[in-house]
């Protein structure tokens, strides 16, 4: 290849894995810290321009051709997504905005779940607001299990520090706590996609809820074999001296974080709309969204200002913190919310007694999210 087109390619991947992200530091640390987790690519200078738009026109043709009115509505595009989310939050994050454009714009969802011949106004509030909501429970899969599991992974890494051992250990242990996410996660989504009928009050497709409540060992299975795999070609690129840079980096001036109160009601907001499916009214969603401030309240401003509690919370490994809110959250799922499914009662009540203690646990044992995930 000559030097110019070398340096072209090498130009164009940094402006994707590094000037791209540092831009968007200056919106939110957390994004940044996503559109860089997958830069191991960088090893290899042209796999790092092609794969990103692979990733994206593969979810762009997944969400135009994909069984049923849901993308749970067919296994094999939920594995497909499993293997892209165990490669990086990075290129999920590609793949979901390619799947959310292709659902939205050139799948067709008359006839598959939604009511027909509706005017505009109630097809936005009742079936766009609703496949906006599987984009985000999707995004779950592909951009924040992999950003946890990476976070965990750098911090196992930084406390051993052992060259190879800490290496294998990190990802050893960071693959095992993405694969269990993504397990929870498909047990949840199958309670969270239900807005898709609910809002139209239909009663949810049973064959875009099975995928998830039937594959969720497969789909764990699938992560942790991409993760292994991520870890191999991660181990290959560390062996690889990476290409001279053919310009300097540019730093970009840092904005000032949102108000916490901002990031307080856009949180609550956002859980909302993911629990759309279990309420019945606009009053239990309004109790909600005020449990989940107060909650956010709690986190953000009131403990943080407990600040030898906080100092000696943080001095717990971020493992362990999380791994406690999960077996809260899992025990609560299994002492409340199954036994009133199994008994038939309305969900609504158990679902918000079951997420009160992990959340009010969080509160606590992570306190202040500053958004830089993995440092």
């Amino acid at each position: 290849m000559p030097l110019a087109d070398a340096s072209t390619v090498d130009t164009l991947a940094r402006l994707f894995w590094r000037r791209i992200p540092a831009a968007a530091a200056r919106v939110s640390e957390a994004l940044r810290t996503v559109l860089r987790d997958g830069d191991y690519l960088l090893a290899w200078p042209a796999a790092a321009v092609l794969v990103p738009p692979l990733v994206l026109l593969s979810g762009l043709l997944l969400g135009a051709v994909h069984p049923g009115p849901v993308f749970s509505s067919s296994l094999t595009v939920l594995l497909l997504f499993a293997i892209v989310g165990g490669l990086g939050a990075s290129l999920g994050l590609v793949a979901a905005l390619g799947y959310a454009l292709g659902d939205l714009l050139l799948h067709g969802h008359e006839g598959l779940g939604y009511v027909s011949g509706v005017s505009r106004i109630g097809s936005v509030f009742r079936t766009d607001l609703a496949l906006v909501n599987t984009y985000v429970i999707l995004a779950g899969l592909l951009v924040v299990t992999p950003i946890v599991a990476t976070s965990v992974r750098r911090q196992i890494q930084t406390r051993v520090r052992s060259g190879r051992p800490g290496f294998f250990l990190g990802w050893l242990v960071g693959g095992l706590v993405q694969a269990l996410l993504a397990y929870f996660w498909a047990q949840s989504a199958a309670f969270m996609i239900r807005p898709i009928w609910s809002f139209w009050n239909s009663s949810p497709d049973i064959g875009s809820i099975n995928p998830l409540q039937q594959g969720a060992l497969w789909i764990a299975l699938v992560t942790l074999l991409a993760i292994a795999g991520r870890a191999v070609v991660t181990m290959k690129a560390n062996q690889r001296p990476r290409p001279p840079r053919s310009q300097p980096y540019v730093r970009f001036s840092m904005r000032r974080p949102w108000p916490w109160q901002a990031r307080v009601a856009l949180r609550s907001a956002l859980f909302t709309l993911l629990l759309a499916g279990l309420f019945s009214s606009v009053l239990e969603a309004a109790a909600v969204f005020v449990v989940l401030a107060g909650l956010g309240v709690l986190q953000y401003r009131v403990v943080p200002e407990m600040g030898p509690y906080v100092a000696i919370v943080n001095r717990i490994p971020l493992l362990i913190r999380v791994g406690a809110c999960g077996v809260v959250g899992f025990l609560m799922a299994a002492l409340v919310v199954q036994p009133a499914i199994n008994r038939g009662s309305a969900s609504f009540i158990s679902m918000v007694v079951a997420m009160i203690p992990p959340l009010l646990l969080a509160a606590f044992v992570l306190p202040k999210p500053s958004g830089r995930l993995g440092r």
